[in-house]
């Protein structure tokens, strides 16, 4: 296994081990991280066969768990249908109507999965909950500042909750990492404050507090929808503060991405799957507009969001007003 481990990154062998007794042999053991990381299959235009893990014959195991071919696979299956039950979202998604007319067939030399013709609305309806998903759960604005708050409450305790290693490194090392619990949180608020540590925890513990009180960083301000990148947020964050240094600090930026997917140059999600028609013929290449005139002007768009991370209400004013002048200044067109 010291192979595997040299070429995959896993410095845990005995996981390795562990696998081996159960009767799984080296090229199990590729397969299986071959399988969670399949992006080979998305950059792979010459149809060059670069897994080791199974033979070319068996390519269309590799588009099950992880599709980085076409995006359909039951990762996607599992927390859509899982999600949607637990926020109670209505689930427009037949993933067993789906399964049923999935068959294997051939393309470019490789053993493919293809989908009945007559299924690409089902196959739409899968990658516009996928995005309305991102819009009103995984992205929602309380979601996006609790995250911002974990994360500010694990960087002030990178160094306290383990004498030995930082939190941050805590991936190199399973038994810590596996400690990183949802309890973590009340860890932090219950460790006693020491002279090294007391600043710190003290700033931690507040959060933490606000969290569990829903006293959370305020999203102030958010832009239209639109194309654009908004890569340089740090300079767009020092276009907004300009001269006034109090809301330095105070400020974050996220960005509201929400796309049918980046499987397909053009966006349109339909455009990498395969489907076979009622004789079985293969049919590729097929945009959504191929079978419908109700199609979106764009497959993405974004939007940058402002949070303030202070509960002063004259902060939280300020940077109100700057925030929205920033934007009228780069959407005029939106004025």
């Amino acid at each position: 296994s010291s192979g595997i481990n040299a070429e995959y990154g896993d410095t845990h062998t005995d996981v390795a081990a562990g696998l081996k007794e159960r009767g799984l042999m080296d090229n199990d053991i590729i397969f299986i991280k071959e399988l969670i990381n399949t992006k080979v299959l998305q950059s792979n235009k010459d149809c060059e066969w670069r897994f080791r893990g199974r033979s070319r014959d068996k390519s269309f195991l590799y588009e099950i768990v992880a599709n980085e071919r076409t995006g359909i696979d039951v990762d996607k299956f599992d927390y859509l249908l899982r999600d949607c039950y637990y926020l109670g979202v209505n689930c427009t998604l037949d993933w067993r109507r789906l399964v049923h007319m999935m068959k294997i067939v051939e393309k470019d030399g490789q053993r493919r999965i293809a989908i009945r013709d007559k299924e690409k609305d089902n196959v739409f309806n899968m990658f516009y909950l996928r995005m309305h998903m991102r819009r009103i759960a995984y992205q929602h604005p309380t979601s996006t500042s609790i995250d911002f708050m974990i994360r500010d409450v694990l960087k002030l305790c990178n160094d306290l909750v383990f004498p030995d290693v930082l939190l941050s490194d805590t991936i190199h090392d399973m038994e810590k990492y596996l400690c990183l619990t949802d309890c973590i949180l009340s860890i932090i608020s219950h460790m006693q404050p020491t002279e090294k540590n007391s600043a710190n925890l003290q700033k931690a513990k507040e959060l933490v507090r606000r969290i569990h009180s829903r006293q959370l960083y305020s999203l102030i301000c958010e832009t239209p929808p639109s194309t654009r990148d908004f890569k340089n947020k740090e300079g767009i964050l020092d276009d907004v503060i300009g001269e006034d240094k109090i809301l330095r600090g105070q400020l974050i930026t996220s960005v509201l991405s929400l796309n049918f997917g980046n499987w397909a140059s053009s966006g349109d999600p339909l455009q990498t799957v395969l489907f076979y028609d009622k004789v079985g013929n293969v049919l590729s290449d097929k945009l959504y507009n191929n079978f419908s005139t109700f199609v979106p002007s764009s497959w993405s768009q974004k939007q940058l969001r402002f949070y303030c991370t202070s509960e002063d209400k004259e902060i939280l004013g300020l940077a109100r007003r700057k925030c929205n002048e920033w934007v009228q200044r780069s959407f005029p067109e939106n004025s």
